[in-house]
């Protein structure tokens, strides 16, 4: 072939045998190239009924995930240590034992007959016709109560009077203040006679009273007080006299109904008190769907809290662990149970806000080292069951008097746990709903000769994991499975202890042109890892760790030209 230089071919075309010699020529070969293009393009189009084609191979994406231990709890439960250490912060409530029931004051009437004298008398209008003081005493079991701090409930009153005249009713409960006021109702009643006499009744709201409850001379207990007055409405009419007889007679009717108090004070009886309750709820692993993980460390805190004003002896007789699901339990052991534990009083401070209580705060301490606190943790309990029980003032009456309980508040016992996430994982599920759109079936699925799917994993966590993935049609129920059974991702290697760098697998499972009519049905995909710990070694969570998982379909395709 003849090579020409730039140089050349530019002097070559000023040359007038160019024009007549090579030119000629190069027209020649573009209109033989011309005249291939089309018989190449005629070949193709000429005949309709035949079909002619190539197979290709085309990569699909089809999934991409990012799976993270840490989302097998809440969010409020995981801490990120200085050493970027995962650590797993939980408390649980698991008592809350209230004991105002057992102060309450029950349902009281009052009743008192105010007879006229033996023999008549000229009264004078001026002064009243009955004045007198009465006390009842509440039957309160358990306490003796020098004040009660009422929540709710009611006092209603009933009079009825044969007094011919009309009067003035006067109830003074000097013992309830309120707003720095007594307690007092006064109703008008019209006149009455033996044989029709007149009633009133009435009732008053106690809420927000404090009750006085130490009787008249202030050295009683459980026991309310009150005046209470008749006097004439028209003392000059119709004349300044009255003539009193035995048939004038006021009957004083007063009932304490549903009284509840939301404070009360006094001297409370040595008793022993037992939840009516003996299990709480244990949420820390509801989150975990299957499997299991063992725990090398962890510190565990079991705390009363007692905010009310006795002094207590507490006793843990059991303390459970259970695993509704698996039926696993274990007791828990440590010094602290089946010991009679002194738990000391709360105290009362009113420059507080809100609830004049300070707590008195008692805990106990374990970890792996006094306890088989790991044991209790590791079969991942979704339930505490306990025993315990209360004597309250065990030495008797030593506060002098000033004992105390506010009802929305009683004896509290919780559960403090901390777990670094040093661990080792057993069968430990972790899953991720993902989108899935491989398209429609008329966008050529006649054309798909098979294929394969290609697993690509980056895995930091320390642990192998066996991998499948479902398919969700659009009402979420698995349709297919698209990995064989064993397929596994290899563990992430530790560097001193330390995953520095995702370990990379690559899996591969085969699609055949039948399965494509179900993957058209996908619009999710379930990716689920299942950890397991080769070896007895624990392993470091670090916050850093995931597994990200990209899916894509290595398919053959069928190009048809007509």
């Amino acid at each position: 072939m003849l090579r020409l230089k730039q140089s050349e071919t530019t002097n070559l075309s000023n040359n007038p045998a160019y024009k007549f010699l090579f030119l000629p020529i190069m027209l020649l070969i573009r209109l033989k190239h011309c005249l291939l293009i089309f018989s190449v393009l005629l070949a193709l189009f000429s005949c309709k009924k035949r079909k002619e084609g190539w197979t290709i191979d085309a990569l699909v994406p089809m999934i991409d995930s990012q799976l993270d231990l840490k989302n097998i709890f809440d969010d409020d439960l995981i801490q990120v240590g200085d050493n970027d250490l995962l650590n797993l912060v939980y408390q649980n409530e698991i008592l809350d034992l209230k004991l105002a029931d057992d102060f309450t004051i029950p349902d009281t009437t009052i009743s008192q007959i105010n007879e006229g004298p033996a023999f008549n008398l000229a009264w004078d209008k001026a002064n009243p016709l009955i004045s007198d003081t009465n006390e009842s005493k509440f039957e309160i079991p358990n306490a003796n109560l020098t004040y009660a701090l009422i929540k709710s409930g009611k006092i209603k009153f009933k009079v009825t009077s044969t007094i011919s005249e009309p009067t003035t009713i006067t109830y003074n409960i000097s013992s309830a203040e309120k707003d720095g006021k007594t307690l007092l109702v006064s109703r008008n009643m019209p006149a009455g006679s033996p044989g029709n006499p007149v009633e009133i009744t009435n009732e008053v709201d106690l809420s927000g009273y404090l009750l006085n409850l130490r009787g008249k001379n202030l050295n009683d207990y459980n026991t309310i007080f009150f005046y209470f007055t008749v006097t004439f409405a028209n003392p000059s009419s119709p004349s300044n006299l009255y003539n009193y007889t035995s048939a004038d007679v006021v009957t004083i009717e007063n009932s304490f109904v549903g009284i509840t108090p939301e404070m009360v004070k006094g001297v409370f009886s040595t008793t022993t008190e037992k939840p009516d309750e003996s299990s709480s709820e244990f949420d820390a692993f509801k989150q975990i769907r299957s499997g299991s993980f063992d725990v090398q460390k962890a510190k565990f805190s079991f705390e009363f809290e007692n905010r009310i004003g006795v002094d207590l002896q507490g006793s843990v007789n059991r303390l459970s662990a259970i695993n509704s699901k698996s039926g696993a339990s274990v007791d828990l052991e440590g010094d602290f149970i089946f010991q009679s534990l002194n738990l000391s009083r709360a105290k009362e401070d009113y420059s507080l806000y809100e609830v004049p209580i300070i707590p008195s705060i008692s805990r106990y301490e374990l970890n792996e080292g006094n306890s088989n606190i790991t044991d209790f943790i590791s079969i991942l309990p979704n339930e505490v069951q306990y025993d315990m029980d209360f004597v309250i003032n065990p030495l008797g009456n030593i506060s002098g008097g000033n004992d105390f309980l506010f009802s929305d508040y009683g004896i509290k016992a919780k559960l403090n746990m901390s777990i670094p996430l040093n661990i080792r994982a057993n069968n430990l599920e972790l899953i991720d709903t993902v989108d899935f759109d491989l398209g429609s079936p008329d966008e050529g699925a006649e054309l798909i000769e098979g294929g394969f799917v290609r697993v690509h994993a980056y895995n930091y966590y320390p642990f192998r994991a066996e991998i499948q993935i479902y398919t969700l049609n659009k009402d979420n129920i698995i349709i297919d499975s698209l990995m064989e059974i064993g397929s596994e991702i290899s563990a992430g290697i530790p560097v001193d202890k330390t995953v520095l760098e995702a370990e990379y697998s690559i899996l591969s499972a085969p699609v055949s042109v039948t399965k494509f009519d179900v993957l058209y049905q996908a619009e999710r995909a379930i990716v689920k890892l299942r950890f397991n710990t080769e070896g007895t070694e624990y392993k470091d969570i670090y916050a850093r760790y995931n597994t990200k998982i990209k899916v894509v379909g290595d398919f053959k395709y069928r190009l048809i030209v007509e």
